[in-house]
């Protein structure tokens, strides 16, 4: 009975080596991981950043766009949110945190992190974290979704919050909140 399951367990591993060498599966390497960690961290990074400018961008000049069609676009403050939160938000968190699970990487915009980065988070190659090393140090990016999450959402956040601001003081500034009230400038 003992040499039935050897010989089985035997097969199934040699299957498994086969089958990894016709598909050509090989195990990352460490200093490959780091490469592709670091691209897809510096890729967080910009999207952070590409998402608080898009949301406050977006939410000053929704009103151009919509203000006529959609009640909610007519009210800056509710344009402004909407923009931020409801557009730019699920946008940005598809591209950097669904995109890669859905398609996968080694295409379009994940061209320069090979497809088998998936495999880096089991592995202990020193992965630098996000933001420099101040967010999850040792722990591969790939893995930390809910922090770029996190920052994604805050990132539209303070832009959204930088676009009211901006709306506030263009309004006072030129003297628009007068002139919608009826008066002169």
């Amino acid at each position: 009975m003992n040499r039935y399951r050897a010989a089985s367990c035997a097969g199934l591993i040699g299957g498994f080596a086969i089958a990894t060498l016709v598909y050509g599966q090989v195990l990352p390497r460490r200093t490959e991981c780091f490469q592709w960690d670091q691209a897809y961290g510096q890729m967080v990074l910009f999207s952070v950043i590409g998402a608080a400018i898009t949301a406050t961008v977006l939410g000053l000049t929704i009103g151009l766009l919509f203000g006529r069609h959609f009640w909610w676009a007519a009210s800056p403050r509710k344009r402004i949110w909407v923009a931020a939160l409801l557009v730019v938000y699920p946008l940005a968190e598809f591209i950097v945190v669904l995109w890669p699970r859905i398609f996968g990487f080694g295409r379009l915009l994940f061209s320069s992190i090979d497809a088998r980065y998936a495999d880096c988070q089991a592995m202990a190659f020193s992965a630098p974290g996000l933001l420099g090393g101040i967010i999850g140090q040792g722990v591969a990016a790939y893995g930390q979704w809910q922090v770029i999450s996190a920052l994604l959402l805050g990132a539209c956040a303070v832009g959204g919050l930088l676009a009211w601001i901006l709306s506030e003081l263009f309004v006072r500034a030129l003297g628009l909140e007068r002139i919608a009230q009826g008066g002169e400038a």
